[in-house]
């Protein structure tokens, strides 16, 4: 098995390879630009990104995966466009008239990650076209991701924060915030809202692997802010889980 893994990401496929090593697999990482698709297989391999193929040299390749790949190498902006086409709401649903329901904008490059070059503005022109995007600042009280396997819902995780992190300000690691993975669904916020349904219609549901971020308001409102094919996957138990999906497949 080859696990297909994005230019400059490196973690969390080296901890899957390690991982189904230490229990009997044969398993080798590839570089998403580097790797010859003629030594892959749709069915065999494991893919956190998705390499060009036109000549169609990858086997048992399905009927969406240029869509797929055509998501992956899309910008952030581009992606949230997908996913509103699919009826998923993004950020950009909650623009009324013209004006952001909260009077606040977040600014991002058209390609980002983790919290980086994040900032806020109450001014929606305060961007520069064509290297950043804009859009609503949601109302989140709650921030989940999840990850879904081939379309089925695998693992959910919520966002824990320090009680004084403001909600304008990214939750991310560098702010202290972490996830924790929510094991009953009785406690899981998001049976609340029909982001779940929504998903069952999103462009790359049939992805390998795909984490959503999503943000929930307190009267549990969500938007899908984040599609990710190479989520970082820390927590032992949550790795054992993609790996037993893996192996459950071949």
């Amino acid at each position: 098995m080859r696990i297909v893994r994005p230019k400059g990401i490196l973690s969390t496929p080296k901890r899957l390879r390690d991982l189904a090593r230490e229990v009997g697999h044969d398993c080798k990482l590839s570089r998403v630009d580097t790797v010859q698709p003629s030594r892959l297989d749709f069915q065999r391999d494991f893919f956190l990104a998705y390499p060009s193929d036109p000549n169609d040299h990858i086997r048992h390749k399905p009927p969406d995966y240029e869509a797929i790949r055509s998501f992956y190498v899309s910008t952030k902006q581009a992606q949230r466009g997908l996913l509103e086409a699919s009826g998923i709401k993004t950020p950009e649903a909650y623009r009324y008239s013209g004006h952001s329901r909260s009077g606040l904008y977040v600014v991002r490059p058209l390609r980002h990650s983790g919290g980086r070059n994040y900032r806020v503005t109450d001014n929606p022109l305060d961007f520069r076209s064509g290297t950043e995007y804009i859009s609503p600042l949601f109302p989140k009280t709650w921030e989940y991701r999840a990850i879904y396997y081939r379309g089925t819902l695998v693992l959910t995780l919520l966002k824990r924060v320090p009680e004084d992190l403001d909600s304008t300000l990214p939750w991310n690691h560098s702010n202290g915030s972490s996830f924790v993975t929510v094991r009953n669904f009785e406690n899981n916020r998001l049976r609340h809202c029909s982001v779940l349904d929504d998903l069952q219609n999103s462009p790359v549901k049939n992805a390998h692997l795909v984490a959503y971020d999503i943000l929930l308001s307190r009267d549990y409102e969500y938007c899908v802010c984040e599609a990710n094919f190479c989520p970082s996957l820390t927590i032992p138990d949550n790795l054992e889980k993609v790996l037993q999906c893996l192996r459950s497949s071949e």
